[in-house]
């Protein structure tokens, strides 16, 4: 085979691979959209880099004395590259599915070749990209580091280096830093525009002042606790006589009261509960698969911690309160009729001297009673 032709090939194969990978670079971004989990992005990635060596099985370029541009090395070494573990294993295997049980040693190379290069994928992952700021110099480390082990498996009889596999052992380099480049920027773009997307719906969840939960947030959460089996708490918090704080002590000195509370409520609540600003002064916190014991000393807990908070102005500690509502979620339960529980004993609780949590027992019997303090009002258990 001559030069001509040999370099004709190489540029075939490098033109078909990189406008391939390209395309399942930016498929697999809008699939990752799909899931939040990094486990199932991870997978997917694999996923469709593991299909795609079945696609270079028809693609592969043979020349004489046994040399084969295989490009299933470089779709399980992506894989491994920006999906992690996961991701390689699942490439791998369809990589091996895909070429059958080796009979011969070249058999197990193309069985066993895309899980080596892989590993060497995975190590670029672990050291060395955390090391650089720059996608471009990490991608074309990566490339450098691939090529060896590619032209190695590559050209197993061992021939590479009599003309014209000279052509093919410099392509393999040129090669696997150009593919490397153009679907690790694909890829690396792609992982941008999720952690953005993912930054902006946090924000939309995330209450502007405290960093809590607010309230779009804290409607998907308890309707998605209600609908699980479990012994659920609902509590509504709320600040006594914050207006009086804000007209004396001036909004600014609010806000940061405000986010001292949040942060003593996040200390005192378990790690998978929900604590929510509400509005103004009013918070809600979801207490997921607790008993009623455990709810008590942890509503106790939060108007311990709030009461203790330090805050000053003009060197005066000023003390700030805190009343609170908790209702039990029944079978029966909707959002909105657990809300109105909570928020009738927050009014007990205000009624009863406030800094204090009220325990509802009883449903009210019609939502419609939340403002009337005499007549259908909850049973309440008061605790100071």
């Amino acid at each position: 085979m001559g030069f001509p032709v040999a370099l004709t090939q190489l540029v075939t194969f490098a033109l078909q691979g990189i406008g391939l990978l390209a395309i399942v670079a930016v498929v697999t971004g809008s699939l990752r959209r799909t899931t939040p989990d990094p486990l199932q992005q991870s997978l997917i990635l694999g996923g469709l880099f593991g299909l795609s060596t079945l696609l270079f099985s028809v693609l592969e370029q043979r020349v004489p004395a046994g040399f084969v541009l295989d490009g299933r090395f470089m779709c399980v070494a992506l894989a491994a590259a920006f999906g992690g573990p996961a991701a390689l294993a699942v490439a791998a295997t369809l990589s091996a599915i895909g070429q059958g049980w080796p009979t011969d040693i070249a058999g197990v190379i193309d069985v066993l070749g895309p899980l080596l290069i892989g590993l060497v994928a995975l190590g670029w992952r672990g050291l060395i990209r955390p090391h650089f700021d720059r996608p471009v110099t990490a991608l074309l480390l990566l490339g450098l580091m691939l090529a060896p082990p590619l032209g190695l498996l590559h050209d197993f009889s061992g021939k590479g280096m009599h003309p014209p596999m000279l052509v093919f052992w410099g392509g393999t380099v040129v090669i696997s830093v150009l593919v490397a480049l153009v679907v690790g920027l694909f890829l690396e773009r792609e992982k941008r525009i999720l952690a953005r997307e993912e930054l902006l719906l946090q924000d939309s969840l995330r209450d502007p002042l405290t960093g809590l939960h607010n309230r779009r947030s804290f409607d998907a959460e308890l309707a998605r606790v209600l609908a699980s089996p479990g012994e659920h708490y609902l509590l509504y918090a709320d600040v006594d006589h914050f207006k009086r704080v804000n007209d004396r002590y001036g909004h600014s000195f609010g806000d940061e009261a405000l986010r001292a509370i949040a942060r003593a409520m996040l200390l005192c609540v378990r790690r998978n509960d929900i604590v929510a600003r509400l509005g103004g002064e009013e918070f809600g916190i979801i207490l997921a698969d607790i008993s009623r014991e455990e709810a008590q000393r942890l509503a106790d807990r939060l108007i311990a911690a709030v009461a203790a908070c330090d805050h000053r102005a003009a060197e005066e500690r000023i003390t700030i309160t805190l009343s609170v509502g908790a209702a039990r979620r029944r079978a029966d339960h909707s959002p909105t009729m657990l809300m109105s529980i909570a928020d009738m004993a927050l009014y007990e609780a205000k009624n009863s001297g406030r800094r204090r949590a009220v325990f509802c027992t009883e449903p009210m019997a019609e939502p419609t009673q939340l403002s009337d303090t005499a007549k259908g009002a909850p049973k309440a258990e008061v605790t100071v």
